[in-house]
């Protein structure tokens, strides 16, 4: 089986045979070999229990655990086993949507061939942002709200009231919540950069309507997606869903709605001619290791950019109504982005 784990007393119990089926019939019959089958089976499935326990618990802690943004925090987290989701100081705080709006600001920006010496502060969005204060933390536990990320929604409208924001030079990632400080932004010094922006949402009743929006959207849409389960994520290569999933494929998939974990910035979408399959494409948030490298940014760009320059592909989900058929997915919902005032 999975872990090579091998029980050779359990298999001497055979339920079909006529002596254990008159003894599953009586259920009272505790002498004789019958009895001690049950016993040897019934202490392997104990001894397997605890070993595969064993084996959830320190690969849902430690697997592939890597410190993907070294200059931001030196440790990730599978937590409930989604990468984006930070390893902060005091708490395991999703901070994806944070990212997803400073890295979709960024791109649009970098479309209109506008780029920033750093960039732009997740940490201020985090601590500044209205709602992260009323409920003292980075994020939801489960990043959206109606399938909507209000945190997003909060972040674009504290830039686009703000017109400015510091970079991460100027106001750098320190693992925890703490009070606003944009007042050391200042728009007349380096580190500080003027954004003209507004924020859009828009509801989406299918992909195709994910796909038109993303032409007209050059900075990408950040949209709720389902990592609930680290199966999403052994995909070295990038690809999360390998293909149109059948059911039981990636069993560790989680198919169970609402399991909304993170927000993404969604920046494109592939269509294969030759299978019949698309992907969508999503942008690399939390380091440069994963993932493969992204169309948007030259490479003098990159240089700048160094945090989340990778690109990620997640299948796309044929049958909204049959969550099962893909249930590694990005969610029909609601799609914020910014606009250029």
């Amino acid at each position: 089986n999975k872990h090579n784990l091998s029980c050779n007393k359990c298999s001497k119990y055979n339920p079909n045979t006529k002596a254990n089926k008159s003894f599953n019939k009586k259920q009272i019959n505790l002498k004789g070999d019958n009895y001690l089958y049950v016993q040897r089976m019934m202490k392997c499935r104990v001894l397997i229990g605890l070993i595969v326990a064993y084996f959830t618990y320190a690969h849902g802690a430690t697997m592939n655990c890597q410190p993907y943004e070294p200059s931001d925090v030196q440790a990730c987290t599978w937590g409930t086993s989604e990468r984006m989701k930070i390893q902060w100081a005091d708490q395991n705080c999703p901070a994806g949507w944070a990212y997803a709006v400073s890295s979709a600001v960024e791109m649009l920006y970098a479309e209109h061939d506008v780029t920033f010496p750093d960039f732009v502060s997740a940490q201020q969005l985090i601590d500044c942002n209205e709602l992260s204060a009323s409920y003292n933390t980075c994020g939801p536990n489960y990043g959206a709200s109606g399938k909507r990320s209000d945190f997003a929604v909060g972040g674009l409208k504290y830039i686009r009231d703000k017109y400015f924001m510091c970079t991460a030079s100027v106001y750098p990632v320190t693992g925890h919540i703490q009070h606003c400080q944009d007042t050391i932004c200042d728009p007349s010094k380096p580190g500080t950069v003027v954004l003209n922006v507004d924020v859009q949402t828009k509801y989406l009743h299918n992909p195709e309507e994910l796909v038109e929006l993303l032409k007209q959207s050059p900075g990408g849409v950040i949209m709720s997606i389902d990592t609930s389960s680290m199966g999403d994520y052994v995909h070295g290569d990038g690809a999360m869903g390998m293909g149109d999933v059948v059911p039981g494929e990636n069993y560790l998939c989680s198919s169970v709605s609402p399991a909304i974990f993170q927000d993404v910035l969604v920046i494109g979408f592939i269509y294969q001619a030759s299978t019949g399959k698309g992907e969508i494409i999503f942008k690399n948030s939390w380091g440069v290791n994963w993932g493969e490298f992204h169309p948007f940014f030259t490479p003098e760009q990159v240089s700048r950019f160094q945090r989340g320059y990778g690109r990620v592909k997640i299948s796309r989900n044929y049958d909204y109504n049959n969550e099962r058929r893909n249930p590694c997915r990005i969610f029909p919902g609601y799609a914020t982005y910014p606009v250029l005032k």
